[in-house]
């Protein structure tokens, strides 16, 4: 097989917008290139341990941001929309990438959860690996430091990786 369609079809089946890998070079190519020219959009949702947050090590359900980890692509335009059912303040801070969403607390309403929607919209514009976390007041389980830095993976920090 020729690396170059190995490749542009590996590069479609990780992209988070990439429609379909085919066995033909040039469609292969053409799938490629408009998925990474392409803006894209990709809806990211913070759950508690009420609302099915993931359980962790210490085995409850906690704080989550589903997806944590992301990949981007260096130059196409993306937009994240942050749906919240926690009622607190979150942020996804990613420093290498000057990036930090304030994500707007969920509502209370007569009992009910109303979860709030917050937007960003941003072109990344360096490849590479780039560790987000949240800067808010959240669960403190997920707020203990990982392996790689402020909060736990996974949980309320992550990556996106920028290609």
């Amino acid at each position: 097989m020729n690396k170059h369609v190995f490749a542009a079809g590996l590069l479609a089946a990780v992209s988070t917008f990439a429609l379909c890998a085919t066995p033909q070079a040039n469609a292969a190519t053409a799938v490629t290139k408009a998925a990474v020219t392409s803006p894209a959009a990709i809806t990211m949702t913070v759950l508690t341990d009420e609302t099915g947050g993931l359980v962790g090590s210490d085995g409850k359900a906690h704080d989550t941001m589903i997806p944590s980890n992301l990949v981007l692509h260096k130059g196409v335009p993306v937009t994240i929309r942050v749906v919240n059912y926690d009622d607190m303040i979150h942020t996804i801070t990613a420093p290498g990438l000057r990036l930090n969403l304030i994500v707007k607390p969920a509502k209370k309403v007569n009992g009910k959860i109303v979860p709030t929607t917050s937007t960003v919209t941003f072109t990344p514009s360096k490849a590479g690996n780039f560790r987000w976390h949240c800067m808010g007041p959240c669960d403190p389980w997920t707020m203990k430091a990982s392996f790689d830095g402020k909060d736990r993976d996974g949980f309320m920090a992550g990556h996106f990786v920028v290609m």
